[in-house]
């Protein structure tokens, strides 16, 4: 299995409306995911992968210099998708101290 970890500065709005769907239960109020998608297309992301596919989104949205925001973290209910929030949590963690903000452990 070939797991990825990427950034992407903006445009994530497509792949986090593809992750959200799969998500009802917890994703099923369509102005909530358009918000969703809206922040992923215009804030920066970190998107999961397994073999190509994408799987999970965190979208982090700065306020300041010295406060960021995970204003989403989703993954689509499959079993590598717990990895791959932890995964993208401690990603998350270790680039926000070189960004300038500090983490909250």
């Amino acid at each position: 299995m070939n797991y990825e970890l990427r950034e992407v500065d903006r445009g994530a709005g497509a792949i986090c409306r593809s992750i959200l769907a799969s998500l009802p239960t917890w994703f099923g109020i369509p102005s909530a995911v358009d918000d969703y998608v809206t922040t992923a297309d215009t804030h920066g992301s970190l998107i999961a992968a397994v073999d190509g596919l994408d799987i999970g989104i965190t979208t982090l949205v700065h306020h300041s210099p010295d406060a960021a925001e995970v204003h989403l973290m989703a993954v689509m209910p499959t079993t590598i998708g717990a990895v791959s929030a932890e995964r993208c949590s401690a990603a998350l963690r270790s680039r926000l101290p070189i960004s300038g903000s500090r983490s909250c452990k």
